[in-house]
């Protein structure tokens, strides 16, 4: 219950940052309708914004690590709750 509770919340952050990132980089006069959410993320830290694309990347495969639990890999799990936090 935990862990799901950790991935929902932490897979709801990626969304609600992604979105935020889009809707302040409108507000700025960016064109960024068509942008893949990375290109969207490496503008943002241009701006200022404090995940940059590796740091993205790096979060998605933690998020992965702890939504897709996989019984063999409770050690994987583990860093990557501690990882998050």
């Amino acid at each position: 219950m935990v862990l799901d509770q950790i991935a929902y919340r932490f897979v709801k952050f990626q969304e609600t940052f992604g979105r935020l990132a889009r809707f302040y980089l409108l507000l700025k006069g960016e064109s960024v309708e068509s942008l893949p959410l990375v290109d969207i993320i490496n503008l943002a830290y241009r701006y200022g914004f404090p995940i940059d694309r590796e740091l993205w990347m790096e979060l998605r495969i933690l998020r992965d690590s702890i939504v897709h639990k996989y019984p063999e890999n409770y050690s994987e799990v583990a860093r990557a709750i501690n990882r998050i936090f």
